[in-house]
């Protein structure tokens, strides 16, 4: 009912200058009926906004004006009478007036009622009732003549508001055309009825009152006018923009397009028919997962059962006024609400109409948009409040991002109320089976069906990412219209998100490219709010049409545009790709994919950009090249660079740094495989083994993947073995589980290195770790090598073994001076990975077996290993690396 703009105001300072102009107009309000006014009196260290004194019996008022929004834990009523009550005592002929454009709250009036039988002469005005006091007493125009003025130019009058500014009061009348029945006008009217055809005070108020964001002022030129009706056809739509088939990945889906959630549909279905629940849902997810489809979803089963139903996009919504109207299409009522407490009593009445079993249910998409406009953030906060405080079978659902990455102000934006009200749901994504049918459908729907290794890749790439498996499906189905043999290159592509999003932007050039994201960091907006954007630029009407119509980057809803999805928003604006929890089957051992990363740095070094060529001449062919290709990329060794493969600048940085392990670990933790099975260990301590668990674990995560037990047992043991010699896991061969590692953080980044355990443990052709292991004991070794020095015995027979493999022998000719310098050669090997990892082993009393089975990855026996332990460790106790003690294995 009140609006106020001050022609200095700016984002920072509009608050003040509201309320300056709410006691101001309040002051001259008083003055009409008889009292000279002062503003922000102070009495016995109080302050009162208005202090009043009548001119005929000099009694006296004391008034508090409110123009902003009451906050969480505050009651400025109760405040103003804990001032005015005591002031009341001592003087009996004092009065109070509590005077605010938004009606108390329900505590508040509990209070005031209270209060009545002690007469202290205590009067409430807000909203409505105080608009038509201040009007009358101020002697403004009567709505009913400005709605005949509108009525006379073929339009339809809505609501009336009373503007206070420091130009003086005017009234503002809502004004919807024929073509809709929201507000798509409004016209400005002096105090004196007359209407006025200042253009450019209009638009300024425009666009510094949300009330009036995303409508025309009305003019008095007609054929202006004319172009303005023409021109703005603000629809909200009821319900959303929804798809048309399987593979739209633009559109939520549409209710004949969607699949899967039904445990969540199940949970909302319970909610409902508890007698003691919260009134107000969340539904949230990030970007992507698909929110609005739900939504759509579960509107198209409500309405089937009679329930009534009001749905729509909260970026339709500009002002508080858009969403009174959607509050009259909800309950039905003969009229929009003027404020809150007619909100309320619309409510009231659609809760008394009900029928058993029958629910109301309020829908609000995309409800983050609101962030940006503090003012409608409140009246949508205001009717969370009404609606819970009913209790009633009138519910409201919110759905909003749970990622948000849009900045908004908290201080004026508090979700502390909607949290304290809601009950919070989550969206995850598919399930396994969920996507499977998603893919399925999409597939069974297309001119050619994808095989199941089409399948699987899709699967592979997207897993339960709703939006990604659609695009991902779109740009095969695309593909294959154009190729129809799919090539091995297809699956080297490493098709990514970033492929994906320039696709979308193959057809603009660079200039539209410019004008696409310039626009998507103000988008929601309408045509009016980007001509301004663009200074009227005349090339803007092409591309909005071009974005529009031809690429459908771009989606107009109403009069609403905004770019087709978050996702591809996010990316254009922030640049940020959304988290894919992706997971993959590995293929091939760490060794196997260390050792090939190595063979590459040898033969390339890191800064060549590498062919298919480069990699055929390395891998031999097209299997092992492929293969080899997609581990190291799963592992984050390789990355895709155009139609080329680079490594990565962290890569060769970590491993300059000694870290390589340590940067391959989150590699492998973002793999959801491990991820899922870590956070096993933790909830119940570990992970079975028994009755091939590890092998259904996979069969079940991968179902478009067709391979017999044996592949299954493989893939099983790899996964496991990346887990193990990465440390993000341990086995318990005792227990047959898996279990959390038991060694610190800092321990594991030591000997985890540049995995130089990986790299030289791989076996020769006699099943030899390549790995330097004693044969003989120091004593042993020590005497042949001081015998070899003296050279007493040209004939005696020395066994030479661990001299050749430590190269300190050339033809039987040492190497080394002295024993002390050989004994400090020992030392400094012995004192490098995998060594260190042994000897810390030994120090935290650990398993030393299980230890060198990681360092060796071959088919030992445990006797020998245990064997060579024993030589390993007399050397270190023998070299004073290790306490001379017993150790077990």
């Amino acid at each position: 009912m009140f609006l106020f703009y001050h022609s200095q105001q700016s984002a920072t300072n509009a608050n003040n200058y509201k309320g300056q102009l709410f006691e101001q107009l309040m002051s001259r309000y008083l003055n009409a009926t008889g009292y000279d006014v002062k503003l922000n009196q102070k009495k016995h260290s109080l302050e009162y906004d208005l202090e009043g004194v009548q001119r005929i019996n000099k009694f006296k008022v004391l008034g508090e004006a409110k123009a902003q929004k009451q906050k969480q834990g505050e009651n400025p009523f109760t405040h103003f009478c804990a001032k005015y009550i005591p002031q009341k005592i001592l003087d009996p002929q004092l009065s109070g007036l509590f005077l605010s454009i938004s009606p108390i709250t329900k505590d508040s009036e509990d209070y005031y009622n209270s209060l009545r039988d002690f007469k202290f002469n205590l009067d409430v005005y807000t909203g409505k009732e105080l608009f038509e006091k201040v009007r009358k007493e101020l002697q403004l125009p009567e709505p009913y003549t400005l709605a005949k003025q509108i009525e006379d130019r073929g339009l339809f009058p809505l609501n009336c508001n009373m503007l206070a500014t420091d130009n003086g009061i005017f009234m503002v009348q809502f004004v919807a055309t024929s073509k809709s029945s929201e507000p798509s006008l409004f016209a400005l009217f002096r105090e004196n009825g007359t209407l006025l055809s200042d253009e450019k005070y209009s638009l300024s108020l425009k666009e510094h009152i949300s009330e009036l964001s995303g409508l025309d002022p009305i003019i008095d030129d007609h054929s202006q006018f004319t172009q303005q009706i023409d021109k703005d056809k603000h629809i909200i739509r009821k319900g959303l923009s929804l798809s048309k088939s399987w593979t739209d990945y633009r559109l939520p889906a549409a209710p004949d397009f969607f699949v899967g959630r039904q445990t969540l549909v199940d949970r909302i279905n319970e909610h409902l028919e508890l007698s003691n629940k919260s009134n107000i849902i969340q539904i949230k997810s990030r970007s992507g997962v698909g929110k609005s489809s739900f939504l759509a979803y579960i509107n198209s089963k409500f309405e089937k059962k009679g329930h009534i139903l009001e749905l729509h996009d909260a970026r339709n919504i500009k002002s508080i006024i858009h969403l009174f109207s959607v509050i009259k299409r909800f309950t039905d009522s003969p009229s929009t609400p003027c404020d809150m407490r007619e909100v309320e009593q619309q409510l009231q009445s659609l809760a008394g109409k009900l029928t058993n079993n029958q629910f109301a249910i309020f829908m609000v998409d995309q409800f983050e948009s609101t962030f940006s406009n503090s003012d409608l953030f409140d009246a949508y906060e205001h009717l969370i409040q009404i609606v819970a405080e009913l209790r009633s079978n009138i519910f409201l659902f919110i759905a909003r991002k749970s990622d948000l990455l849009t900045t908004y102000d908290d201080k004026k934006i508090d979700l502390g109320i909607i949290y304290q009200l809601s009950h919070p749901y989550e969206l995850q994504d598919l399930s396994p089976v969920e996507a499977a049918e998603l893919i399925n459908k999409i597939s069974d729907n297309s001119i050619k069906r994808l095989n199941h290794e089409l399948k699987a890749y899709v699967y592979e790439i997207a897993q339960g990412f709703p939006w990604l498996i659609k695009r991902t499906m779109d740009h095969i189905v695309h593909w294959l219209e154009k190729n129809p043999v799919i090539q091995g290159d297809f699956f080297d592509s490493g098709l990514g998100l970033n492929d994906l999003f320039n696709e979308e932007l193959d057809g603009l050039d660079e200039i539209e490219r410019d004008y696409l994201t310039k626009m998507a960091q103000y988008l929601p907006a309408n045509r009016q709010q980007l001509e301004r954007l663009f200074d009227e630029d005349p090339f803007l009407s092409k591309v909005i049409d071009k974005l529009v119509v031809d690429s459908k980057l771009l989606r107009l809803d109403g009069s609403t545009y905004d770019i087709y999805n978050d996702v591809f928003k996010d990316f254009l604006v922030h640049k940020k790709e959304p988290e894919l929890r992706r997971a993959f089957i590995y293929r091939l051992s760490p060794k196997q994919v260390i050792n090939a990363f190595k063979i590459l740095i040898d033969k390339f070094g890191y800064n060549k950009q590498l062919s298919n060529d480069d990699f055929l001449c390395l891998f031999g062919n097209k299997d092992k090249k492929s293969r080899t290709i997609k581990e190291l990329c799963k592992v984050g060794l390789l990355e895709k660079y155009n139609d080329l493969w680079i490594i990565p600048k962290s890569v060769q940085d970590a491993y300059e740094q000694n870290n390589l392990g340590d940067y391959i670990r989150p590699n492998l933790i973002k793999n959801t495989l491990i991820t899922d099975i870590r956070n096993k260990i933790n909830e119940q301590g570990y992970f079975s083994l028994s009755e091939s668990s590890l092998l259904n674990y996979l069969e079940e995560r991968f179902i478009f993947t067709k391979a017999n037990k044996k592949t299954w047992n493989e893939y099983a043991n790899t996964l496991k073995k990346w887990m193990i010699q990465f440390y993000l896991i341990e086995e318990s061969k005792k227990d047959n589980h898996l279990i959390s590692p038991t060694i610190d953080r800092k321990e594991i980044t030591k000997r985890l290195g540049n995995l130089e355990f990986l790299i030289s443990g791989q076996s020769t052709k006699n099943n030899k770790p390549n790995i330097f292991l004693p044969t003989q004991r120091w004593s042993e070794f020590e005497s042949g090598s001081i015998q070899l020095l003296n050279r007493k015995n040209d004939n005696i027979s020395l066994k030479l073994t661990d001299l050749k493999k430590l190269s300190m022998i050339s033809h039987e000719t040492p190497k080394f001076e002295s024993i002390e310098e050989l004994r400090q050669i020992v030392i400094d090997s012995l004192m490098k990975e995998p060594y260190t990892q042994i000897w810390s082993s030994v120090s935290e009393g650990k398993s030393l077996v299980s230890i060198m089975q990681n360092i060796l990855q071959n088919d030992w026996t445990e006797s020998t290993i245990k064997k060579r332990l024993s030589i390993l460790l007399d050397w270190g106790q023998n070299l004073e690396i290790i306490p001379t003690k017993k150790y077990k294995y």
